[in-house]
């Protein structure tokens, strides 16, 4: 063993990297107005399922510190719909429990219960705020991908994740039902 061994290229100085980066511009971090706010929600509503909407930095931000995007008829419309159907006879298991997890999340989300569904971590907030929803929709993640446990498993967690990426507009497309 040599005591000078190779550690690779040296790392560029701050000075370099200071000039190396002095021509891009800095993202606007200022916030969204009450206006522009209002005009992002309705364009994320307005999305078509499968459209992809770009965002700014300062959007991607607000939406993010939003919480809950997509009008209150249309989560109502969501939860009855589950509601009524989930449990129906010729529901598979699968989708009966997708269908629980969805219920799950609308529920916490909206503040109805007080527990997140996946981590059981109560809501700083009622409803939670926009980084609780999406810190418990990556937890839901984890477990539909297997890597954290839950008692209720794969399909409920997939429904609670897709539904609160619904909910904050991460995803154009209803867990459950066509839109409307």
């Amino acid at each position: 063993m040599s005591s000078g061994a190779d550690h690779g290229p040296e790392a560029p100085s701050l000075a370099a990297l200071k000039a190396a980066f002095a021509d891009v511009p800095r993202p606007d971090t200022r916030p969204l107005s009450e206006a522009e706010r209002t005009a992002l929600r309705d364009r994320l509503n307005s999305a078509r399922p499968g459209e992809t909407v770009r965002l700014t930095h300062r959007e991607d931000t607000a939406r993010t510190e939003m919480g809950i995007v997509r009008t209150r008829e249309d989560v109502v419309s969501l939860y009855e719909l589950v509601q009524g159907e989930y449990r129906q006879p010729q529901a598979s298991p699968v989708s009966a429990e997708f269908g629980a997890g969805i219920l799950a999340a609308i529920e916490w989300a909206t503040g109805v219960e007080r527990l997140a569904p996946v981590t059981g971590e109560a809501a700083a907030q009622f409803p939670p705020s926009g980084i609780q929803l999406y810190h418990e929709q990556v937890a839901a993640l984890d477990v539909a991908e297997r890597r954290r446990q839950h008692v209720r498993g794969q399909s409920w967690a997939v429904g609670v994740e897709h539904t609160l990426m619904w909910l904050t507009a991460r995803t154009t497309e209803r867990p459950w039902g066509q839109s409307g």
